[in-house]
């Protein structure tokens, strides 16, 4: 029998994250939303160009680089905590 692991909240339309979502990227004016847009895409193809990358493949591997970041941080951090432990030692 599968167990379900608990889900974490994602920003979808019917949950408070998902409001603040909303909220926030409603700042500004269209024109600003707009010239934000443009300028990441064209950052975006500069780069994915710059790389070999199809545009696709660029937004996949800059999303695989930030959860091997987000890893290592926490494996950083995660290994301070337990060698202080270990050496008796308050943060």
């Amino acid at each position: 029998m599968k167990r379900n692991k608990p889900q974490p909240e994602k920003a979808s339309a019917g949950t408070a994250l998902g409001a603040w979502a909303r909220a926030e990227g409603n700042k500004g004016t269209d024109a600003e939303r707009e010239k934000l847009g443009d300028q990441f895409m064209k950052q975006l193809k500069l780069e994915a160009e710059a790389n070999f990358r199809s545009l696709n493949q660029e937004v996949l591997a800059r999303v695989q680089r930030t959860f091997e970041i987000d890893a290592a941080l926490n494996t950083k951090r995660d290994q301070k905590w337990i060698d202080e432990a270990l050496a008796g030692e308050p943060a």
